[in-house]
This record gives C-alpha cells, structure tokens and sequence, in this order.
C-alpha cells in the first residue's frame, strides 16, 4: 500500500507493458504503450507529431513484414488499435492544441477521449463539462470511436450512438485497494472512490467498450481503414517521389524479389508460371518459322533473278562493243 500511495514518475520516453488478461478461459494479450505529455513547452508547435510518428513506424513494420517473400503465417502484429486520450479537467472548453492533436491522431488510429482526474470535478461540473466537449468535438470534425460504417447493422449503429452519447470517459486513477472487499479504490480526504463502480466513475464503461462491446471492431477498424489508408498513401509516395518503396513498381510486383535479392547479397530469380513459359516457347517458335520461310522465299527470287540475267547476256552478241558495254551495265544492274 505504501507503494502504491507513492507518486508515479513521469513518462519520458515511449514505453509498451505487455499484459496477459484471462477470463473465461481466453486469453488477450494486451499491450499498453505510455507516451509523454505534451502541451508544457513554450512552443508547442507539432508537439503531437512523436505519437504520430510512433503509429507510423508500427503500420511500416507490420507492412514490411506482408511484403517480405517467405512471411510467416501469422505476422505480429503491433499496431495501435486505439489511443486513449486524456484530456485535462479544466471545466471549460476543448483547447486548440488539443483538437489540432486529435484531428491528426484519429486519422492514424481510432481515438478514445477520457477525461483525467474526473474526481476534481463535482457530478453537475463534470456532466456540463462532456456537454462542451461533445460540442467542441463535433465542431473541429473529431471523430471518436465508434464510427458507423456499412458493415454495420442496425444493432450496432445504436450501440454505437450510446457509446458516444457517454464519451467523454470520465476515469480516476487507483491508489489503494479496499481490504475489506478487495476493490481498487482511490483514497482521498473526501473519502473512497470505487474504481469499478460506475455511479464513481465511467472507468467501467471504458474498460467495457474497450475489452468486452468493441475489442474486435477496434482491430478490424484499424485493418480496413487506418492501415489501407497508411499502405496505399506509402505505396503510393513510393512509387511517385521514391520514399520508402522507390524501388518496388506497383505495376510488377515480382520487381520485389529484386529488392529483397540486394538486401540480402544473393540471387533470386522470380519465378513463372508453366503456362507463361509454354506460351513464350510457342512464340519463340513461330517466330523462328517465319523467318525461315523469309529466308528460302528470298532465295528463290535471288535464284529466278540470276536465271534471267543470264539468258539475256546469252542472246546478245559479244563482238559489238556497244553491246558489251550494254552487257557490263546489265550484269552490274544484276
């Protein structure tokens, strides 16, 4: 206890925590990266950009990994399937640094807002304040997650709506486990405050959507739409200005075994299907009788030629020498 009531340090760098939840006899491995605060400088022009940076280099080595040749059945997968963020309880309005980073972040990751330390606002404050951040969200164009999409039915678009008619989350940070039921409770002057209890705070609710209601939407939603989005704007730069693929041409993709043979020091050929090559030796062939036929057609008019010349300089007399002289013309015509 006397651990837990110690202040936490704060996130330098980026970090990941690898947690193994089982319930039910199934098992998620769930992967929790803590990022550092930002929002504190003098300038914080882009200060977002390190997280954004950070989503990147998870979509470019799951990428990598899908056009490798000899990939694995089953590619690890490190990408960010949702960014919680937290918002600070002012009470008031969404601040501009906060909606610039949220409309960059959602079009790399799915976006949970959640308001921290939701215990420094009394119940009335904290209702009225999700009101003006709801307002503010939807006039910067943020889109939390869920999102309709058309894969959708009627069932969960309405369990959609709910979901964002309850954001943003409302959390408290646990420091103290009640002894007596074994709850994570925060402990203040005012007293306790259950962690799990949703009439406390909406930690449940999160914990619910996140790990129960949309676990599998969150994967899918970062498969079919950030990460389609990331592979075709890369592949795309790659192929106009030679960024990261400059050497891979869409139209061909066997020119990947090329790339790959000069990482690697080695010789690849690509390979080819049997009915491309039996279809290359037919032409080959044809090609070949053709010319042949050329060929033999060429000498037999070379031949019909020679013929005819020669019975002309036979029927002319040799002791002219007009006629001979017409004679040197005609075999040098011929």
């Amino acid at each position: 206890q006397q651990q837990q009531q110690q202040p936490l340090n704060p996130t330098r760098t980026i970090r990941s925590v690898i947690h193994v939840l089982e319930e039910d006899g199934m098992r998620v491995q769930l992967t929790v990266t803590d990022t550092p605060g930002f929002g504190d400088f003098i300038n914080n022009d882009e200060c977002w950009m390190p997280v954004c940076a950070y989503i990147d280099e998870q979509h470019s080595a799951y990428l990598d990994s899908e056009l490798h040749i000899q990939r694995t059945a089953r590619i690890k997968d490190t990408r960010v399937h949702a960014c919680i963020y937290f918002i600070e309880p002012t009470g008031h309005r969404l601040s501009e640094l906060d909606k610039m980073a949220m409309k960059s972040i959602q079009l790399k990751a799915n976006i949970i807002p959640v308001i921290a330390k939701a215990d420094s606002l009394q119940p009335k404050e904290l209702k009225l304040f999700k009101e003006r951040l709801r307002k503010d969200m939807k006039a910067a164009n943020i889109h939390p997650f869920p999102q309709q999409r058309d894969t959708h039915s009627v069932e969960e678009v309405h369990e959609g709506e709910e979901l964002l008619n309850e954001q943003p989350y409302g959390v408290v940070g646990q420091n103290y486990v009640d002894p007596s039921t074994g709850h994570p409770c925060r402990k203040s002057r005012c007293g306790l405050i259950e962690i799990d209890n949703p009439s406390h705070c909406d930690f449940a609710k999160l914990q619910n959507m996140l790990l129960r209601l949309r676990m599998f939407d969150l994967r899918e939603s970062t498969q079919e739409v950030h990460y389609e989005n990331y592979r075709r704007h890369n592949l795309k730069e790659g192929s106009d200005q030679g960024s990261d693929f400059d050497d891979l041409d869409l139209k061909n993709p066997m020119t990947h075994f090329t790339i790959e043979n000069e990482s690697t020091n080695g010789t690849v050929t690509p390979p080819s299907s049997a009915p491309q090559q039996q279809q290359q030796q037919q032409e080959e062939q044809q090609q070949q009788h053709q010319e042949k036929e050329g060929q033999q057609q060429q000498q037999q008019e070379q031949q019909g030629e020679q013929r005819q010349s020669s019975s002309t300089l036979t029927a002319l007399d040799s002791s002219s020498r007009k006629n001979s002289s017409q004679l040197n013309t005609t075999s040098s015509t011929v």
